[in-house]
């Protein structure tokens, strides 16, 4: 998921059914490292989170320092979302959304 947020584009966040403390955390953790939280849509039986970049300069010295301090970050912010990691067919793991 940081692969997404890195390239500074919006991006939505398919989240099954995730509470609003769990929605809530992963905007904070996305903000972190430099995007804002836009909107949160529902769709079928989950949500779809709307995250922008912040592009205010504190917002990404911030972005720049925590993406040193914590290079292992996006698996932070999944678990924070409820993702669990499973094996795939190849045996790698891979990060599944709750529901």
């Amino acid at each position: 998921m940081l692969r997404l947020l890195a390239g500074g584009e919006p991006v939505a966040l398919g989240v099954g059914s995730a509470s609003f403390k769990k929605l809530a955390r992963l905007a904070f953790l996305a903000e972190q490292f430099g995007y804002e939280y836009a909107d949160l849509r529902r769709k079928d039986r989950g949500f779809t989170l709307h995250l922008e970049p912040d592009l205010r300069p504190r917002a990404r010295e911030l972005a720049a320092e925590n993406r040193r301090r914590y290079p292992r970050a996006a698996a932070a912010l999944l678990e924070a979302a409820g993702f669990t990691r499973v094996p795939d067919e190849s045996g790698r793991l891979r990060y599944v959304p709750p529901g």
